[in-house]
């Protein structure tokens, strides 16, 4: 029988384990989010997004010369089609590409929840998209001042805040689709198609169901750009708390469903 002094000393020389905090996993996440986007493979497609698309768009505003016609180009090109797509590309493979690259398996063994890295993830993943939104939508910005166009400023700003519900809803239902199939481009696609520019079509109260009405009613607050549109918020609060719940409920369903199925062997996770 080992003395008392001996066992207590065994005890205290045995290593602890200790959950990181909310702070050192989101840090944690952050790092491999950037880290990710920023690696060779996917610079370029970064340089073409902030530049190829205003660009295109300055090619276009030159022969609009109306900070009317460029902001509803704008707003048409990024804002309706190129910002979701950017989306569903970046947040749809929120679990499967870190799985698929062997980047995630080493954080799931640590005293970390599923819900908690997706969370991480995809409040990492968002920052970052919407980091890019505003680059991007500051090079449009320039364009305009280029050309010499009045007021421009505002609308830019105004864009930017507007680029900060977008990339949520969007993200969210993104990552929710991306957790249901590994062909979530295909799906998200379907969705747009069906949902956004379909649906959203319907002169009914079916039409709520696209977050795209939503975000012009926000769109619509601002003067600048409100006038060009063509359309009154109706009730912008309304929009808003809709965005709010669509994200909530896409997130809500992408936690349980991590949270309950296994990813990490399953066939369809592999390359």
């Amino acid at each position: 029988m080992k003395p008392p002094t001996q066992s207590v000393r065994a005890t205290e020389s045995q290593p602890t384990t200790t959950c990181p905090g909310p702070l050192q996993i989101g840090w944690a996440l952050w790092h491999l989010t950037w880290r990710n986007q920023l690696s060779w493979r996917q610079s370029p497609v970064l340089v073409l997004h902030i530049l190829g698309l205003p660009l295109l768009g300055y090619l276009r505003a030159s022969s609009l010369l109306s900070l009317g016609g460029a902001m509803l180009f704008t707003i048409d090109l990024y804002t309706y089609l190129a910002l979701p797509l950017f989306c569903l590309n970046g947040f749809g493979g929120l679990v499967r590409d870190d799985l698929q690259e062997d980047t995630a398996c080493y954080i799931l063994t640590r005293p970390i929840r599923r819900w908690q890295f997706l969370i991480g993830r995809y409040g990492s993943q968002a920052l970052w998209t919407w980091l890019i939104a505003t680059l991007t939508y500051g090079a449009f910005g320039c364009t305009w001042w280029i050309l010499g166009m009045a007021n421009w400023l505002p609308a830019m700003l105004a864009l930017m805040i507007v680029a900060i519900p977008t990339v949520l809803v969007y993200g969210a239902i993104s990552a929710l689709l991306g957790l249901l199939t590994r062909k979530y481009l295909v799906l998200g696609l379907i969705y747009g198609f069906v949902i956004e520019f379909g649906v959203g079509q319907i002169p009914t109260n079916l039409n709520s169901l696209s977050m795209t009405n939503h975000l012009k009613d926000l769109l619509a607050l601002y003067p600048e750009i409100g006038e060009h549109l063509a359309r009154d918020p109706e009730q912008p609060w309304l929009s808003l708390s809709l965005l709010l719940v669509a994200t909530l409920l896409s997130l809500g369903a992408s936690c349980l469903l991590f949270s309950h199925r296994e990813y990490l062997h399953a066939e369809e996770m592999t390359r």
